[in-house]
């Protein structure tokens, strides 16, 4: 690792100037000053490539591996101890399609492949994973004496050092004979290779027997270290003729421990082994070539500001691609092969937590969750992708876990007094977000994130499979059998790998401080929802929905209306009149089709609702009593069999990474056990987005809505694996993101999402749907409404609709907590009519048994959501074993009681099921 000595020098200047107490500069003893501002200093560690970072505010210092590891790990030994000190862990795949792993610590530090280089306010650290050189490479077979003294022993301080190295070779030279004998070894035909020539030392006259004895030794080196030597007979000339009046070092028989000593302190002093390999070529000897199995990664820290900015530019990573395998390590000598590079972890132990250090880990699974440390949990680890499946991988088979998904890029840690608060800035679309705590495997807690760089799929392998194609064009291989084998993303994503890291300490180390947090960074501080407006009444409609009809005594798919546009006004008003104020409808189903609509390049309305001037009449009669109609549309799936609908599957479809028409089956049982092959629809190609966009704009803005309901934008993310024209999952959030902004921006159209990923919340107005909980895996110790905090008073937001959840009290309970809106799913007609279709989902939707209870329940949480509507929360806590408060910026706090007992928060007492509202302006 290449330093500049001033550097070390300055550092040792500022440590002792700065840092008097001792134990703060055991913590930087060692670590180079790399880059200063005015809230950190950044050192990096000249041998181990560790980052610590010292907060000139607090006087902490924040590291990237655990400080005294090597102490502390006590529960792991060997590589796996030594891969606490990495600072990235990759896997790829070589083949066979079988996995691999690697970390910087044990395939990097310890082999001394990394560089350190200063940038403009941080540091990049260059690493290679893998050997690039094996042991043998960096012995000189022979080496002459001058390029010896000059390039070895010149640069070894240690006279020891030097002695071992000089008696591990014989010190050769070939020279006219003179009058001496020309003496025979066996196999050689003396006159012919060395004619008037001799080898003999330099230092010393040989006797004819010590000459023959030095001549055998160099014959043997020869004939060791030359593939086409076939026997002593192939020596010529030429062989000897490097020697020739040059005094060369020839290298002994060496023990392998010898050679590993060598070998060490060769690389101590920086000696590259290609030049070693150019001088034993020079010898006419065969050449070692480096090993492929090695992957160069850049790691760069930058200080921006009170954050820190860790980046991998992804464009700089080089993993083996389309090399020759020389050695024939994977196939046949001098075929081409390609290892895919599946995943780096990045910083896996930044920020861990020790045996005796209490706290959480914070990760953003479903509504949000706790992990904490040291609960000595005998469990698997958390590991949850972020923005739910890429269906474009693959279709599902077999069993799915139920997990709830991860919305919001970010992850954190609370240890003790302080905490930390990673953002992913950059690769989120393939990010893994990973947490572990003390085990019988480890002595630390950690929580990091996982890159996903080149995507995966296992498939099926027949002959006519374009999976073979991929497999022989990118990887080298030839299937010659039906098989199951892996396909893959023929080249890593797109986008940068970044992570923003805050910092929090005293009463902000929370998961409330890194709520606030994130709120701020994605929102700014000018967001805000009017909390002069009234509280809303969030309501769906079901308008058409398609049901298998026998027609004549013939099985029909027939499109039947559940709440026509007269119906729904009838509703609204309805409300309206039981002073329900301000209500928001969600109306799916309106486009021909129904729910599952057709392809809405030119959209048109279903026509078992209505006619276009009913349509409008529904969107007037709302915007009169100040609520919004947002439409319903589904542009990144293609529904139903329709044709002339201008969607071709052919050119209009993502494709899978086995190159086949990408469908998402939808027809499941209780189980997630896929049972039905033929309920799909095709998943539209990110590609198609801004064409299908803009034509289906040029209808919808006759309509005059206000807004939009963009049903699967907000949750649902793939990609297409098109061969020649890939766009992985990073450019179809780009994608998606830029469509977005036209519709908010350019069409000033208010935008309501489900979920939602959180790229698209900025141009979000209202999010539906949103966790009421986290998956609840036996890693989670608690639930937290992280989400909810990171929307409150920047964006309105609901939970799934109450008649749909079987404990509506509870979700009363959850929204007076959080200040969620009430939400319904209701349709005109009696539920029985979807009775056995695929529409089973809407049994409780009959809005005349909701009717009453909905508008008594709305009454009741308006009366909370009058005093906290947006607003943000600030504060949330748990005060009780089912008991939270939530405190909102207004100054009012939500007490919530989920237990069957009374609660107590001070000298108030919160009843069974029930909630209190305290300060502000509220009644206590």
């Amino acid at each position: 690792m290449r330093f500049l000595k001033w550097q070390v020098l300055q550092s040792t200047i500022i440590l002792f100037v700065l840092f008097g107490a001792c134990s703060l500069a055991a913590e930087l003893d060692g670590f180079t000053l790399m880059a200063e501002n005015e809230f950190f200093q950044l050192f990096v560690h000249e041998e181990t490539a560790e980052v610590r970072l010292f907060d000139k505010r607090t006087e902490v210092v924040w590291s990237t591996n655990p400080i005294d590891w090597m102490k502390r790990e006590t529960r792991v030994r060997g590589r796996t101890k030594n891969a606490v000190g990495s600072q990235l862990n990759i896997t790829y795949f070589i083949v066979g399609d079988e996995q691999r792993t690697m970390d910087s610590y044990n395939d990097c530090v310890l082999l001394g492949q990394f560089d350190s280089t200063p940038m403009e306010n941080g540091v990049r650290i260059d690493y290679v994973l893998g050997e690039q050189w094996s042991l043998d490479a960096y012995l000189p077979i022979m080496i002459s004496v001058q390029d010896m003294e000059e390039h070895i022993l010149s640069k070894i301080e240690s006279q020891r050092d030097r002695k071992f190295v000089l008696d591990l070779f014989n010190k050769v030279v070939v020279e006219p004979r003179g009058s001496r004998t020309q003496v025979s070894v066996y196999g050689i035909d003396k006159e012919k290779v060395f004619g008037q020539y001799t080898m003999t030392s330099p230092d010393k006259d040989l006797s004819d027997s010590e000459r023959q004895k030095l001549i055998e030794f160099f014959v043997a080196k020869l004939l060791n270290h030359r593939k086409d030597l076939t026997s002593r007979s192939l020596i010529t000339p030429d062989d000897i003729a490097p020697l020739i009046n040059n005094p060369t070092y020839i290298i002994k028989d060496l023990s392998n421990w010898d050679k590993e000593d060598l070998a060490a302190l060769l690389r101590g002093i920086e000696i590259d082994p290609e030049w070693i390999q150019a001088n034993n070529a020079h010898y006419r000897l065969d050449t070692i070539p480096p090993n492929i199995t090695v992957f160069h990664i850049p790691l760069e820290y930058r200080l921006e500001g009170d954050t820190l900015l860790v980046r991998i530019p992804v464009s700089d990573i080089q993993y083996p691609k389309d090399v020759v395998d020389i050695r024939g390590r994977y196939t046949s000598p001098g075929s081409r092969v390609t290892l895919p590079l599946h995943s780096i972890e990045v910083l896996p132990f930044f920020g861990a937590a020790g045996l005796d250090e209490q706290g959480y880990i914070v990760v953003p699974d479903g509504i949000g969750a706790l992990i904490y440390l040291n609960s000595g949990k005998d469990t698997p680890g958390y590991n949850q992708a972020l923005y739910g499946r890429d269906h474009s991988l693959g279709p599902i088979s077999g069993t799915v876990p139920f997990t709830q998904q991860a919305y919001m890029p970010l992850m954190g840690m609370v240890a003790d007094s302080k905490g930390f608060l990673a953002v992913i800035e950059g690769g989120d679309a393939l990010a893994q977000i990973k947490a572990r705590i003390s085990s019988g495997q480890s002595s630390f807690n950690t929580v990091a994130a996982r890159f996903v760089t080149i995507p995966y799929a296992v498939v099926q392998l027949s002959a006519q499979s374009s999976t073979i194609e991929l497999q022989q064009e990118e990887r080298g291989i030839w299937l010659k059998e039906v098989t199951v084998g892996n396909a893959y993303q023929p080249r890593i994503f797109d986008e940068d790998i970044k992570l923003r890291f805050s910092f929090l300490y005293g009463d902000e180390a929370s998961y409330s401080g890194m709520a606030n947090l994130y709120r701020e960074y994605l929102f700014g501080e000018n967001r805000r929802v009017n909390p002069e407006k009234e509280i809303p009444f969030v309501l769906e409609l079901i308008g058409a929905v398609h049901l298998v009809r026998p027609v004549l005594g013939v099985p029909r798919t027939i499109t039947t209306a559940l709440t026509t546009f007269d119906q729904a006004q009838e509703i609204v008003e309805r409300l309206t009149s039981e002073g329900v104020g301000r209500i928001i409808v969600k109306f799916s189903g309106w486009l021909a089709g129904g729910v599952h609509h057709r392809y809405p390049e030119k959209p048109k309305l279903d026509r078992s609702l209505g006619n276009e001037q009913d349509f409008k009449q529904l969107i007037q009669t709302i915007s009169r009593h100040n609520g919004a109609v947002y439409p319903a549309v589904s542009f990144m799936h293609r529904h139903g069999d329709a044709w002339l609908d201008g969607f071709n599957p052919r050119t209009d479809a993502a494709r899978f990474l086995d190159r086949d028409i990408a469908v998402y089956y939808y027809k499941v049982i209780e189980a997630l056990q896929l049972v039905d092959d033929k309920k799909y629809h095709y998943i539209v190609s990110p590609a198609k987005l801004d064409e299908l966009i803009e034509s289906f704009l040029v209808r919808f803005r006759e309509f005059e809505a206000p807004g939009l309901y963009l049903q699967d934008m907000g949750n649902i993310l793939n990609s297409d694996f098109r061969s020649g024209a890939l766009i992985d999952r990073g450019q179809s959030k780009a994608i998606i993101q830029s469509q977005l902004r036209k519709l908010a921006e350019s069409e000033n159209l208010a935008l309501m999402v489900s979920g939602a990923n959180a790229y698209t919340l900025p141009f979000a107005t209202i999010v539906l749907d949103v966790p009421s909980q986290s998956s609840r895996s036996l890693v989670i110790d608690e639930e937290v409404p992280l989400l909810p905090m990171v929307l409150s008073g920047v964006v309105e937001y609901a939970y799934s609709p109450w008649n749909y959840i079987s404990d509506m009290h509870t979700v009363l309970l959850k929204s007076v907590e959080t200040g969620a809106l009430p939400n319904f799913c209701w349709t005109y007609e009696e539920p029985r009519v979807v009775k056995e279709s695929d529409f089973n989902y809407l049994y409780a939707s009959g809005y005349e048994y909701w009717f009453d209870q909905a508008v008594e329940l709305y009454n009741e949480i308006k009366e909370v959501l009058r005093h906290i509507y947006g607003q943000r929360i600030v504060h949330h806590e748990k005060i009780g074993e089912l008991a939270y408060r939530a405190e909102f910026e207004n100054g009012v706090s939500t007490l919530v009681n989920y237990g069957s007992e009374a609660a107590i928060y001070g000298n108030i007492v919160i009843p069974p099921h029930g909630y209190v509202l305290i300060g502000g302006s509220s009644d206590e």
